[in-house]
């Protein structure tokens, strides 16, 4: 039998959904291989897709995740390390994107005419 009281278990559970939400897109392969697999998730496109839509989501999300559960004493040990557990998953899942971006060059180079003048003259 658990000690650990209902509510405690719920918020920690609900904690996962930030690294969840944000990893969804690394699934897209699998969904492509495997349509059947994405009937699944049917039912939580409505609210990923409004997640998306919000601009800083995953920010605010994840300060807030931060600030109210697990800087907060009032929240029980068990939530709050379950909380920063769940952050630190979001973090492992943004690096590869982070890195992806960074190393991936753009589709076209920035052409800015009076600096891509003066450029051509010094050649």
């Amino acid at each position: 039998m658990s000690t650990t009281p209902a509510t405690d278990r719920l918020i920690s559970s609900i904690s996962y959904f930030l690294p969840f939400i944000n990893g969804l897109h690394y699934g897209r392969f699998l969904f492509a291989q495997y349509p059947p697999l994405s009937h699944l998730f049917q039912p939580l496109l409505p609210f990923f897709s409004l997640y998306k839509s919000i601009p800083y989501a995953s920010f605010v999300s994840f300060f807030a995740l931060y600030l109210g559960v697990v800087r907060n004493p009032s929240f029980s040990s068990y939530v709050r390390f379950n909380a920063m557990q769940a952050l630190v998953l979001d973090v492992l899942l943004v690096l590869p994107l982070l890195l992806q971006r960074i190393f991936t060059p753009g589709k076209g180079t920035p052409y800015l005419p009076i600096v891509a003048d003066a450029a051509g003259r010094q050649m």
